[in-house]
């Protein structure tokens, strides 16, 4: 069988997830591979046809396509973002029809779910038969047992490739937008702030609902909300993975996205963000600027400044999405305001709903309440902790960073807590106890929640 592997990191031949594949590769070596280094080479391939054509060429005479990335920032790198939109504007979709495809990533595990999704997906769309994925924590090549499940992984993909399994689609297609968005006449008196408003945005002169949604929304407000285009930026490129940021904080870039962030983003007190979508998630543009801001490393420096998000396309249908907006707020401490979309049968409900918009950002600014975090956030942040803490003299920002804010609260220093439950575990392991105290431990935990909701 031949089998094309799509490299999406940036690192290109010394990227860890090649290592992997270069594991499968020397122990199911009676496959023809070959490689593209997607990642590395994507401005070179925007711009020579000739070598976008080998690669679809390749991917058309293969019998599986292997897609091979480290996790950026809830998703697959930039880079193999855009390539991915090359394939929809070259309309070369037929190259990947009926193909067997698989995803195989390395990460901390954070947001890993979703970045497969977004791949499982494309695959979907793009009329693939797709197995699901192997995400693989980075050190997981040190480990015998985690070298076996790699390997018995490539080995049941490829049988099944191979036998040609039948394989369920997961991701309904999505559907179009309906209409086009003609804004109404706005009548009230506008809405006075007093607050810096940043709305930053990718549209471009095609996107006429986007850019129409973002004049209805700024034209509710007597404030100057200043309105950022990514794409007149000077922003060179996506996120390399060097890590020279973890030494001093600075990118290895020189180009305006530091400026941006610190004089614009940074001094913002609501951040609202506009794109459209582009095939499972925002555009390739957006996905730069996400990815780019790892060199705030893993510290949520944007924390309690409000989000909100205005979103052209059919978010309703694209769930995957619509949780890494959410994780992103969670992760970054940005309290969300809402997603306000444009997937509505009338211009009028369109409209409303972006009024709606602005009077709950006017609400959330008065009253200054944020939900708190669910899984997303609290699963997240562990991550984060414990990844820290053990690369603490890598990522020393990052470190005297949670050290200084509290964020090493691991159970086992909470020495306080661990005598309590000592003690419970002490008279509860007493079997003529155990009963009663069972009981009795029920009653004082609903009586002590009881005496909050009374006296506080």
């Amino acid at each position: 069988m031949k089998v094309t592997i799509i490299h999406g990191s940036p690192k290109g031949i010394n990227s860890r997830t090649k290592q992997y594949m270069d594991y499968i590769k020397k122990h199911i070596n009676d496959l023809l591979y070959t490689e593209f280094y997607i990642g590395r080479d994507i401005k070179i391939i925007e711009k020579d046809n000739t070598y976008f054509a080998e690669i679809i060429e390749s991917i058309k005479n293969s019998d599986i396509v292997i897609w091979a990335f480290p996790v950026y920032y809830y998703l697959v790198p930039s880079q193999l973002k855009r390539f991915i939109e090359l394939i929809y504007e070259t309309n070369s979709l037929f190259a990947f029809k009926g193909k067997y495809s698989t995803s195989i990533s390395t990460s901390a595990n954070f947001f890993d779910h979703t970045a497969h999704n977004y791949i499982h997906a494309v695959c979907n769309d793009m009329d693939m038969n797709y197995i699901e994925g192997f995400s693989a924590e980075m050190s997981d090549l040190f480990n015998d047992q985690k070298r076996r499940n790699l390997l018995d992984f490539a080995h049941y993909f490829f049988a099944m490739s191979e036998a040609k399994r039948p394989v369920a689609k997961v991701f309904a297609a999505l559907p179009m937008n309906s209409i086009q968005y003609l804004p109404e006449q706005k009548t009230g008196t506008k809405i006075q702030l007093n607050k810096m408003i940043i709305l930053l945005t990718d549209a471009t002169p095609q996107d006429i609902n986007l850019n129409n949604m973002i004049n209805t929304f700024t034209g509710y407000f007597n404030d100057s909300i200043e309105v950022l285009n990514l794409r007149s930026l000077n922003i060179k490129g996506g996120c390399l993975g060097c890590c020279n940021c973890f030494k001093n904080g600075k990118c290895i870039y020189k180009d305006d996205y530091e400026k941006l962030f610190y004089e614009k983003i940074n001094q913002a007190d609501v951040l609202i963000f506009a794109g459209a979508m582009k095939d499972r998630y925002l555009s390739s543009t957006w996905k730069t600027y996400f990815d780019r801001n790892f060199f705030n490393g893993h510290r949520p420096v944007l924390q309690n400044k409000y989000l909100g998000f205005i979103i052209s396309g059919s978010l309703k249908y694209n769930s995957n999405l619509r949780q890494i907006l959410q994780g992103i707020c969670q992760i970054w401490k940005t309290p969300m305001l809402d997603i306000v979309t444009d997937e509505y049968d009338s211009n009028h409900e369109i409209t409303r709903q972006i009024e709606e918009f602005a009077h709950i950002l006017s609400n959330r600014l008065e009253t200054d309440w944020e939900r708190s975090r669910n899984f997303l956030g609290v699963g997240g942040y562990k991550i984060f902790r414990d990844f820290v803490y053990i690369l603490k003299y890598f990522m020393k920002a990052d470190h005297q960073y949670y050290k200084a804010n509290g964020y090493y609260d691991f159970p086992q220093k909470k020495i306080k807590d661990r005598m309590v439950q000592f003690i419970i575990n002490l008279v509860i392991g007493i079997s003529s106890l155990k009963k009663k105290t069972t009981i009795n431990f029920e009653d004082n935990l609903l009586t002590s929640y009881k005496n909050i909701v009374k006296n506080k």
